[in-house]
């Protein structure tokens, strides 16, 4: 049976349920759009501080935060675009606004359905007018968040969103990495780094870009997997063309972000992108157009490695 309820959890919130597999996910309007527990069998996971959480002055460390319209950070948080100066958080603005909700369904799954549209306040740091409409569904182990991100401008628009997903790993050294990727970029010592190799568990902070993904729903999934044969996987749309990977050896929880780019790319032209090392570049949208986007989590907890 699935269900959709109202709660309270510091914030209104929304628990999509299948009673049948005893899965729950919660998500929290009020915060983001934020995705703020995941619960299979039991099992919690997702990492969250409730600190970050509970305090609206503060980015919540935790969870699975909405990064939009850009993933990472601007060079001194600005960017210029039609010769005036922006500034714009590092993840955009997505994830520190309340979303509105739309509708929720029991059919094939427990699905609430999110909107966010563009105000005067979002026009501060971002000069378009848009509206995202996500959609999150439930089924068993597997949950799905399909997003849908329309330019309402009458000029192009840049964006390069993502997900970040902050998964609880206590004991990160019972843990393995698997992306299907064909370059990885350590983002804090500017080398490249083998695709297959190991993260150090015991550094202080680990921060990897990974490009050229074999992406899509053709199988192919990047994937945590724990010695003890339990796992998650990542699907994501081809748009994701990068998947980061942070984690700080003192906090139990390891981050994999499906994201379209990463970095100091908004407002640059296609040739300034292209020069930044394994960053990719923005999507445009055209005028009245949007642009349709997935990501798929599954938790395994058959044994068998995914």
């Amino acid at each position: 049976m699935y269900l959709v309820q109202e709660t309270t959890d510091i914030w209104p919130a929304y628990d999509l349920i299948d009673d049948h597999e005893e899965a729950r996910l919660r998500v929290v309007p009020a915060r983001g759009g934020l995705v703020s527990v995941w619960e299979v069998q039991g099992q919690s996971l997702l990492y969250l501080d409730r600190e970050t959480y509970g305090d609206p002055q503060k980015n919540v460390r935790g969870g699975i935060p909405i990064l939009f319209p850009i993933c990472g950070r601007l060079k001194d948080d600005t960017y210029l675009h039609d010769g005036k100066t922006y500034h714009l958080p590092q993840h955009g603005l997505a994830r520190r606004l309340p979303w509105c909700v739309k509708s929720s369904s029991t059919e094939d799954g427990a699905v609430l359905r999110l909107s966010l549209e563009s105000d005067s306040q979002t026009k501060e740091s971002f000069p378009f007018d848009f509206r995202l409409e996500f959609e999150y569904r439930l089924v068993g182990n597997e949950f799905s968040i399909l997003q849908s991100y329309h330019n309402c401008t009458q000029t192009p628009m840049p964006l390069y969103p993502g997900l970040h997903p902050y998964f609880a790993a206590a004991g990160k050294e019972h843990w393995q990495l698997r992306v299907p990727a064909e370059h990885c970029h350590d983002l804090l010592t500017g080398e490249q780094r083998s695709v297959s190799e190991a993260p150090n568990w015991q550094a202080a902070e680990q921060n990897f870009i990974y490009s050229g993904l074999s992406s899509g729903w053709s199988g192919q999934f990047a994937a945590l997997h724990r010695n003890d044969g339990t796992a998650i996987s990542i699907g994501y749309s081809r748009a994701f063309r990068r998947l980061v990977f942070w984690t700080l050896g003192n906090k139990p929880f390891v981050c994999l972000e499906p994201c379209v780019a990463v970095g100091d790319l908004l407002g640059k032209t296609a040739t300034d992108a292209a020069g930044a090392i394994d960053s990719g570049a923005p999507l445009w949208l055209a005028p009245g157009s949007h642009i349709d986007l997935d990501v798929r989590f599954i938790f395994h907890h058959d044994g068998r490695k995914p």
